[in-house]
């Protein structure tokens, strides 16, 4: 991080929800009393458009898959849910781009590989993790950079938390079904999204604009 980037807490604001399986349909969540953070290099105008695009994707984004997800997990249980997941939140999430515009969730602990962070978003979720222990979790971070390609950036980022919905999916082995921790296994080989509690930082909803 640049020097010149300094941290300002702004306004307590409240985030919706997306419910269970948080990689592939991932649910929002914030605490009420998490302030919003802002890591802006400079304040103009171009970066305040910037940003509330990048707010109105997550925003998007979000609505979209908890009512997906919701919906499913509602009508067919967790095993509906994984399924969802599996065959629908990745499109769903790609829906979301548009030119200029990039958006996922990202996790430090997967369960669909595509979930993964890069570099940055490697370290801002190690750094949410920290501020979550310390119980300063903000409820989201904005902030304006250079990539390496000299293209400037408005990055907005918001904390992802588990709910107790999402433990049937997400939770210890014993609160996970037998026949949905058998699909889980058949869908994802590799998954390491169990053993959550609720509270825990799952990851974060990752949009980045281009000016």
């Amino acid at each position: 991080m640049k020097p010149a980037l300094r941290f300002a807490l702004f306004g307590v604001m409240a985030i919706g929800v997306l419910a269970a399986c948080r990689d592939e349909a991932a649910r929002e969540a914030t605490p009420s009393t998490a302030a919003a953070e802002s890591l802006r290099a400079t304040g103009t105008k171009s970066d305040s458009q910037a940003i509330a695009r990048a707010r109105d994707a997550a925003n998007g984004l979000g609505k979209d898959l908890q009512t997906r997800l919701f919906a499913a997990l509602d009508s067919g249980g967790p095993a509906l849910a994984v399924t969802f997941c599996s065959d629908s939140a990745q499109a769903w999430t790609a829906r979301h781009a548009r030119e200029g515009v990039y958006v996922r969730r990202v996790s430090q602990r997967v369960r669909n590989p595509a979930n993964r962070p890069d570099s940055i978003e490697a370290l801002e979720l190690v750094r949410l993790d920290s501020l979550h222990r310390a119980g300063a979790l903000p409820g989201e971070v904005v902030r304006s950079r250079i990539d390496e390609n000299g293209v400037r950036l408005a990055e907005f980022m918001r904390p992802i938390l588990v709910q107790e919905r999402c433990l049937v999916c997400h939770g210890s082995r014993e609160q996970i079904a037998p026949a949905v921790r058998e699909l889980i296994a058949e869908r994802y080989p590799a998954d390491s999204a169990t053993g959550y509690r609720a509270g825990d930082l799952r990851g974060m909803i990752s949009v980045r604009v281009q000016q």
